[in-house]
């Protein structure tokens, strides 16, 4: 269960950290950000001595593990909580709420809607509103927009924002898109993400959707498709159990004017596996 506490730190990385750069606050995606990673570190190679039943060692690591889980636990109590509540007002927390179903939740199952006429049972005697998860609860499900018949006019075709939508939620892969600001502008949200996305990093810098040990790798990519001098990159990395096959690609104009970088992320697991052919239809 204590690898659930990687869900905890992906959603701060994801939902909280972006509002509070908005507000000038980006020390904890520099730092804080880090410190993750460290733990998340620990627990990996804590569970590897574990099945490698190495208890002298084990023992140790557990303690080290432990010892840096609940100094996070005090640099969010406070630190980053207060700061928080400081720094964001009731939209942003509305906004923060909307992208957590995206993320899940660590060690609980899916909390109450938050209401923001909520006052401590100290306070009582000041309102009579209790939280509710029924009537009073903030709804948080985005209202329908009608499109025009025809829809959309693309290069080859029209379809509607509708097919657009299920296309990329049923694509194979990740997408992306970081625009020419090099603000993130669109991921698609397909059910079987390898890398977790929500929606607080719309708008963020590029820069801060990476941990800090790998920005400057993120930074040289950018700078190199800005330039000219490079169009495409690739990276293949084994995370959680999967073979996991990462391209970015320079997003140009018919005029060759930079306009972004394309991400693009997969499961290549079973493609890895493959061999000869298969021409046959078999669903067995």
């Amino acid at each position: 269960k204590l690898w659930q506490i990687d869900i905890h730190y992906v959603r701060k990385e994801n939902q909280l950290f972006p509002f509070l750069e908005a507000k000038g606050f980006d020390k904890p995606s520099k730092i804080m950000w880090a410190l993750h990673d460290d733990i998340r570190s620990l627990i990996k190679f804590y569970r590897s001595l574990l099945d490698e039943k190495n208890y002298e060692e084990l023992f140790d690591t557990q303690e080290l593990m432990l010892n840096a889980v609940e100094d996070m636990i005090f640099k969010e109590e406070k630190i980053l909580w207060p700061t928080s509540l400081d720094l964001l007002d009731t939209e942003d927390w509305i906004k923060i709420r909307e992208g957590e179903e995206e993320v899940g939740y660590c060690l609980i199952d899916t909390p109450p809607m938050w209401n923001p006429n909520w006052k401590h049972p100290s306070h009582k005697e000041e309102t009579d509103v209790e939280i509710s998860t029924k009537a009073k609860a903030i709804p948080f499900t985005k209202s329908k927009k009608t499109t025009l018949v025809g829809g959309i006019n693309l290069e080859v075709g029209a379809i509607t924002p509708e097919q657009i939508n299920l296309i990329f939620k049923h694509v194979p892969f990740d997408v992306t898109y970081v625009d020419e600001n090099d603000e993130v502008r669109y991921y698609n949200k397909g059910d079987d993400r390898v890398f977790p996305r929500s929606s607080g990093i719309i708008g963020r810098e590029v820069k801060y959707c990476h941990p800090p040990k790998s920005v400057h790798i993120v930074e040289r990519i950018v700078d190199a498709f800005k330039s000219g001098e490079k169009s495409e990159a690739n990276f293949w990395i084994n995370f959680r159990d999967k073979f996991v096959y990462i391209q970015y690609f320079a997003v140009r104009d018919d005029n060759g004017n930079y306009k972004g970088v394309l991400e693009i992320t997969y499961d290549a697991t079973v493609l890895k596996g493959l061999e000869g052919e298969q021409r046959l239809l078999d669903w067995e």
